[in-house]
C-alpha cells in the first residue's frame, strides 16, 4: 500500500499542530502553577485541571463523564485503572473534588511537566526502594488525614496486555493507606484513552470516565484470600463500567 493511500497529508499536519499546542500548553503550566503556589497551596491543583482541559480540547478528545463524586467524602483514596498517558489530564477534568495524584516516578522525570507536577503537590510513586515507597506512601496518607484524597492507579502502572477492560493485576499501596487513615476507597473506571493513542490524528476522539458512587468495602483481614477477593471485585466492577459507557 502506497504512502499516500495509508496516510491522509492533512491529518498529519493536524497531529503535528496538536502536538505543538500541547507541548505549547505543558511549557505554559509550569510559571502559571508556580505563581498558583505563592498564592494558596491549593491553587496548583486548579490550574492543572485548567491545563487538562485544554490539551483534551486541543486534542479533539470529548470525555463523557457517568456518575458524580459529590457524595464522596473527603477522606477518600480513589483507584483507577490506567490505559495510556492521557489518563491523567481525563481524571483531572472528570473529578470535581480537589485531590492530589500518586504517579510513576518516571512522568516526574519529564522536563517541565515533572517540576509542575511536584509544584501541584502529585507524589512521586517508584517500583522499587522500599523506603522511598514508604516515604510517599506516607506523605499521601498525610494528605488524607488532611481531608485531601489522593488518585493512584494500582495497577503500578499502564495496562499493556489484550485484556484492558479488567485490571492486568492489583498492588495494595492503596489498602494500605485506607487502612491508616480510616479513608473510604472509591473507584473511578476510564474507557477510550488507549485508543486515542493508537488514533491520534483522527479528527475527534470519544473517551469515557465512570464514577462508582458506592465506596469500596475494605477486607477485615489482609490476608491473601481476603485480597485476592477483592481484587477480583475491582477487576468486575471496571469490566461492568467498561460495558455501560461501550453501551452509551
Amino acid at each position: 500500500m502506497s504512502l499516500s493511500r495509508s496516510y491522509n497529508p492533512l491529518l498529519l499536519v493536524l497531529c503535528l499542530v496538536r502536538l505543538i499546542l500541547v507541548c505549547g500548553l505543558t511549557l505554559a503550566i509550569l510559571p502559571v502553577v508556580l505563581l498558583a503556589r505563592i498564592v494558596s497551596r491549593r491553587l496548583p491543583h486548579r490550574a492543572a485541571r485548567v491545563w487538562a482541559r485544554l490539551v483534551l480540547l486541543c486534542c479533539g478528545i470529548r470525555v463523557e463523564r457517568e456518575g458524580s463524586d459529590e457524595t464522596w467524602e473527603a477522606r477518600s483514596v480513589i483507584i483507577s485503572n490506567h490505559l495510556g498517558y492521557l489518563d491523567i489530564p481525563v481524571i483531572l477534568v472528570s473529578l470535581q473534588i480537589p485531590f492530589r495524584f500518586i504517579a510513576d516516578s518516571g512522568v516526574f522525570k519529564v522536563p517541565v511537566l515533572g517540576t509542575a507536577m511536584r509544584l501541584c503537590g502529585y507524589l512521586p510513586i517508584w517500583r522499587s526502594g522500599h523506603k522511598r515507597i514508604r516515604k510517599t506512601m506516607q506523605r499521601a496518607a498525610g494528605y488524607v488525614r488532611d481531608d485531601l484524597p489522593v488518585v493512584i492507579f494500582p495497577e503500578g502502572g499502564i495496562n499493556r496486555s489484550s485484556d484492558r477492560d479488567g485490571y492486568c493485576r492489583v498492588l495494595f499501596g492503596f489498602e494500605m493507606i485506607a487502612r491508616e487513615t480510616g479513608a473510604r476507597v472509591h473507584q473511578v473506571t476510564l474507557c477510550g484513552t488507549a485508543e486515542v493513542q493508537r488514533t491520534f490524528c483522527r479528527l475527534r476522539h470519544r473517551t469515557g470516565c465512570l464514577i462508582h458512587e458506592t465506596g469500596l468495602e475494605l477486607p477485615l483481614s489482609e490476608s491473601r484470600q481476603e485480597r485476592d477477593d477483592l481484587a477480583a471485585r475491582i477487576d468486575t466492577r471496571s469490566r461492568e463500567a467498561m460495558r455501560t459507557i461501550r453501551q452509551q
